[in-house]
């Protein structure tokens, strides 16, 4: 880049030439300074716009704004790119991006590599300061120091990520908007006094953002005048905006500007919040309300074996704090979804109950709720764990992104993502957690940025417990990123492979197996015999639900258009009560689609209960008529036939998919029936003999063909 001084000297060359008469001067009008219209134009109020370049001549020579137009010339605001350029007047891009007409007149200040080969567009000086025509060093400047209405000009909206050149930057759209709504905004939350002036103030947040102990705080001075609340500049450095204010520290840029406020999120209370803490430095406010407090719900003590207590967070990541939250909103809504749901292992039910009590706000109280955790199977393992290698793609967010992102690599290279990171280009990382720290599955698994964009992939391979793709499923929508987690780890064919003595009583299908029941055509997750027809049904429609049809799919797909009813990342289908009874259907619009009024709460438990006592009297079978065997046992599955052990594995498989009467019922009942009709006479002859039966066979036939029965003989089936 050619140095500012020297391009300087040319500019003021040229102003000694007479482009600049008034210079100097005090003149309050566009005539009497001298001033005319020149290329660029006047405002509204007849005032003349001069040009970027007039403005650096002047700035760049002042000791206290040479910095300001270093940053200037380095930030987004000029450099835009290859994409954009001064020839695209016509498409309206440069109403944002050069909306004075002067990025020209910067070309000579900025390196040559970065000017367009149509020219230069820059957002210029007086886009955000308004016109200069009466400034000239001295006089007025319309806009001396530009507030959020002046950024939310461009950064609204309008900002349309499907345009090309900005469809990269999806956290870009609506900013203005969201900032209005957030609590950052708030007029409530302007605390313009001694103590709260560094973080509830724009102008103290800047002043005083290198503030650290609250002995420090208590000594700061009001702002004179009227405060502004928390806004665009507050964080950001308005030159060059993809700088932030708060840089100093080991960690990324990011995490300490938003800590600045906020605090470490590894900071430990103390007896007394003026005195150091040994982790951070001293804790300086707010110390002694929990929810305030963001190491109470982003730390992880990794001397807690088996208990998760917060969010693990790197902070050397750059997007530390973006991840999971849209900092211009500000809003906690989603994440709290995420922490009351079993991605979060209900860490925020934890939480909770342990500050249920918390009335007199002390300190002890809030380090029960900073100890409070979930000891769900989030906690199972430490990572990295080489013996579990295999289970990192699930039970890992670290795992979970790089599985999402390309599971047919993943699946090529799973065992060496711990024991030899080097042969996989993109390994299992948990180099950031400290020993004995944990994830669970954090936002960024699953999403590349905190606008909802996700990690969605043209397929998803499905691995069983040998690392052996046994099923693929095309993309389905946003419930893409479901299917990997939720596909299994097994099916039946599976279990013909395993040597008897490497038979589980374990359901090797795994947990929460929903996707491979719903596609179970590709799956073939259950035990099936052979010669029997387990294809879906012809009006079978689950698997399409919330999709458009296209190729590649897209819509939010079953999962998504299922289990997040208005976006909710609590992911339940349906309300029920403390008894575990269904109350509510979440997303009623949706099933009413194709099943009219008929698929009530109502009769969505019938179709429940059907399923739990069509499973009991399947295991009675299996305990009835092999031999005495106990297939619950090791020793019971290894002696068992193989009929007999694929059996008693799609009974662990149907208990492991709590739903799945839902979420493939045709599927569900044909395995079940198949296996009594097998268990009756050693035959499949597609009738159960049900003369003499209890009732419980009774209720098999009510759910197995959907209408209530009498006592009858036989049933064929479904």
């Amino acid at each position: 880049m050619r140095s500012i001084e020297t391009a300087v000297l040319a500019l003021v060359a040229f102003t000694l030439m007479g482009v600049l008469p008034g210079c100097g001067s005090n003149r309050t009008g566009a005539e009497s300074s001298g001033a005319v219209a020149g290329p660029f134009g006047v405002d509204a109020a007849n005032v003349p716009y001069v040009g970027a370049d007039q403005c650096i001549t002047c700035h760049s020579g002042l000791a206290w704004s040479v910095d300001e137009v270093a940053d200037y010339l380095v930030g987004k605001h000029v450099i835009h790119g290859a994409g954009i350029d001064a020839a695209m007047g016509a498409t309206g891009c440069l109403a944002c991006h050069d909306p004075i007409g002067d990025g020209r007149n910067l070309e000579g200040l900025i390196a040559a590599a970065d000017v367009p080969a149509a020219g230069l567009a820059a957002v210029t000086c007086e886009a955000c300061h308004g016109a200069g025509g009466q400034h000239f060093g001295v006089g007025p400047i319309p806009i001396a120091t530009p507030d959020y209405n002046v950024c939310g000009n461009c950064h609204n909206t309008n900002f349309a990520t499907t345009t090309a050149a900005h469809s990269d930057f999806t956290e870009a759209s609506h900013i203005f908007e969201d900032y209005q709504a957030s609590l950052h905004y708030a007029a409530s939350g302007v605390r313009n006094e001694p103590l709260c002036v560094k973080c509830h103030t724009d102008e103290g947040g800047r002043q005083y953002r290198d503030v650290i102990t609250k002995a420090d705080l208590d000594a700061t001075l009001p702002i004179a005048g009227v405060a502004s609340p928390i806004q665009c500049r507050t964080c950001h450095n308005a030159h060059n905006p993809g700088e932030l204010l708060k840089t100093a520290g080991s960690a990324s840029a990011e995490y300490n500007t938003c800590i600045n406020c906020h605090q470490r999120h590894d900071a430990r209370l103390a007896a007394d919040p003026g005195t150091a803490d040994g982790a951070s430095g001293d804790l300086i406010y707010h110390a002694t309300h929990w929810d305030r407090v963001i190491s109470s719900t982003h730390y992880d003590n990794p001397t807690t074996v088996g208990l998760i207590e917060g969010y693990s967070m790197n902070p050397a990541n750059e997007h530390v704090c973006r991840d999971c939250h849209n900092v211009h909103s500000a809003s906690i809504t989603i994440n709290r979804q995420w922490a009351g749901s079993g991605h979060g292992g209900d860490l925020l039910g934890a939480k909770e109950a342990a500050a249920a009590t918390q009335t007199a706000q002390t300190f002890a109280e809030v380090q029960a709720v900073l100890g409070a955790g979930t000891a769900s199977s989030w906690a199972a393992e430490a990572w990295p764990a080489a013996a579990q290698a295999a289970c990192q793609r699930c039970h890992t967010a670290t795992g979970g992104k790089n599985f999402i992102i390309d599971s047919a690599a993943y699946a090529a290279a799973m065992q060496n993502y711990v024991d030899d990171p080097a042969l996989h280009t993109n390994p299992n990382d948990f180099s950031y957690l400290a020993a004995g720290a944990q994830e669970m599955l954090f936002c960024w698994a699953c999403h590349a940025d905190n606008s909802g964009a996700l990690r969605i992939q043209a397929e998803v391979n499905l691995l069983d417990h040998d690392n052996a793709i046994f099923a693929t499923i095309p993309a389905k929508g946003k419930s893409t990123v479901c299917v990997g987690c939720h596909g299994g780890r097994a099916n039946g064919g599976y279990y013909a492979t395993q040597a008897p003595a490497d038979r589980s009583s374990e359901s090797l299908v795994h947990k929460l197996p929903a996707a491979a029941t719903l596609f179970s055509e590709q799956t073939h997750v259950g035990y099936e015999f052979a010669g029997q027809n387990y294809a879906d049904k012809e009006f079978f429609a689950h698997k399409n639900i919330g999709l458009n049809h296209d190729s590649p799919e897209t819509g939010a797909g079953p999962c998504a258009g299922c289990h997040m009813a208005n976006a909710d990342h609590g992911l339940k289908a349906v309300t029920v009560d403390e008894g575990g009874t269904i109350t509510a259907i979440n997303n009623q619009t949706l099933c009413a689609t194709c099943h009219g009024p008929t698929m009530t709460p109502d009769a969505l438990k019938a179709e429940k209960a059907g399923f739990e006592a069509a499973k009991v009297l399947l295991l009675a079978c299996l305990q009835t008529n092999y031999l005495g065997l106990d297939l619950t046992t090791s020793a019971g599955v290894q002696a068992a036939p193989l009929e007999a052990y694929g059996m008693a594995q799609n009974y662990l498989y149907l208990t492991e998919d709590a739903g799945a009467y839902v979420h493939n019922r045709y599927y569900v009942k044909r395995l079940i029936f198949d296996a009594i009709d097998w268990l009756q006479d050693g035959d499949l002859d597609g009738v159960l003999n049900l003369d003499g039966q209890d009732a419980a066979y009774n209720y098999l036939v009510t759910w197995a063909t959907g209408a209530p029965k009498p006592p009858i003989t036989a049933m064929t089936r479904p």
